[in-house]
Formats: C-alpha cells, structure tokens, sequence
C-alpha cells in the first residue's frame, strides 16, 4: 500500500508531477485537459497522504451520533413525566419507560407479564424503570413507592444503581403481594412514584380492581339490600330513558 512506503510515495508523487508538467509544456495537451489533469492530481496527493485516523472519521461520526441521539419515550414515561415535572437535576438522563411487572407462579413455573391494570387476585407486583443515561457512570439512589387509592402508601424499595451510558433497566427485587394481603382494601386509581437522589422523576397512574371473591360478596350484597321488588325496575335501557325524562 502507498501508506505503508512514505518514500516511495514521494518517489511517486515525483514522477507524476514530472511527467503531468512535461505534457503540458509541450502542448501535447490541451490547457483544458491539463487543467483537469491537475486537479485530479492535486485530489489524488489529499486522498493518499492524508492520515489514517482521517480518513476513518466519517465511519466514525454515525457512531457517535447514534449514540448521542436519546430514544423516544414510551407514552406511560411521558405521561409519567408530565405529572412529576422534573427538575434540571434530570437532564443528564431520561425516563424512557415505567410500569409494573405482575408475577404469577404456577406448575410451568414464574410468568411475568406487563400490566396497568392489575386485580387484587395477582399474586404480586412490582415496579419497573428504563432510564436512558447520556453522560459518565455514575451511582445514584432509587426510590420506588406506591400508593393506594387513598394516598396510603404500600409500597417502598430503595436501592443503589450505577447508571451507564445508554438504557438502564431498573428492577427492585421486592414484590408488593396483592393475593390474600388483607391490609389493600382501596381499589381505584393507585400510583408508582419513582425518584433519583432525592428528586421525583416520574409518577405512574395504573388501575387496582377487586379480587372475584369481593366482586360476589358486593353483588350478593346490592342484592339483599334492594328495597323494591324487581317489577319496579326498569325493563329495558328504552324504559329507563322514558323515566328520566
């Protein structure tokens, strides 16, 4: 390679040089011709001698900007992040995804499965974060909570994570049990909460339904409480307009 033998390629660029001037001084060329041989000469020098690490910058460059360029958030870790309204204390990474991860064992084994809307019959759950980290590693704090209905809190888990350039998954090892737990009663709208070092990065609204058992006691119970017969109840969805008008 030309590279590899500076002084043959002096030796080169010599005899080219020579020979390109030779043409043209003698008129064996014509001006416009030997122009475009010169130019073409003059790129040939650039391409040839220019370094090694110069000529891989442009494979280079993609790279990096593809790893510069931060991913679109799911709309949970946008949502999330709208209700948390995080400080400039977040801009170093981002909420990428959030959510709760329902753990269900069985004779197959674990299964694990995404959910927001989850059912007091759910052996357990657990919360998630994908944090998309753009800066050096470093070592910060986590805090996962959740919170009934009510605002009671049933849930916290701290833990210490090095964050990493790139995506970060985030799992507590603790689980909040939800089948037989006596003490979650509130069902409704609950809420994850997650902070960094202190800060409230993102907050997760997922629904909590009753168990079966509940559901039947309700309905036996909106049944033995009715003060009317069944003939005083509307018929039809038809009947039940007529009568509100």
């Amino acid at each position: 390679m030309l590279q590899s033998n500076p002084r043959g390629t002096l030796a080169l660029y010599f005899i080219l040089a020579a020979t390109l001037t030779a043409l043209i001084v003698a008129g064996a060329v014509a001006p416009p011709v030997g122009a475009g041989l010169l130019v073409a000469f003059m790129a040939f020098i650039w391409l040839t001698a220019r370094p090694q690490h110069t000529r891989r910058l442009p494979e280079t460059l993609p790279q990096v900007k593809s790893r510069m360029v931060r991913p679109r958030p799911t709309s949970q870790a946008q949502e999330a992040t709208a209700l948390a309204r995080p400080s400039v204390f977040t801009n170093d990474f981002m909420l990428q995804d959030i959510g709760l991860i329902v753990d269900e064992r069985s004779r197959s084994g674990l299964s694990l499965r995404r959910a927001r809307l989850t059912s007091l019959d759910d052996e357990s759950i657990r919360p998630y974060v994908v944090l998309h980290h753009t800066s050096y590693p470093r070592q910060v704090l986590l805090r996962f909570e959740i919170g009934d209905a009510s605002g009671h809190t049933q849930f916290v888990y701290e833990m210490e994570h090095m964050l990493r350039p790139g995506e970060n998954l985030i799992v507590p090892d603790y689980r909040l049990r939800l089948r037989g737990n006596e003490k979650l009663s509130r069902i409704g709208t609950w809420d994850l909460t997650v902070g960094v070092d202190g800060h409230t990065i993102g907050i997760h609204n997922f629904t909590m339904s009753p168990s079966i058992s509940e559901r039947l006691r309700v309905m036996d119970d909106g049944e033995a409480a009715l003060p009317y017969d069944e003939e005083d109840l509307p018929l039809s969805l038809e009947e039940l307009l007529r009568q509100s008008r």
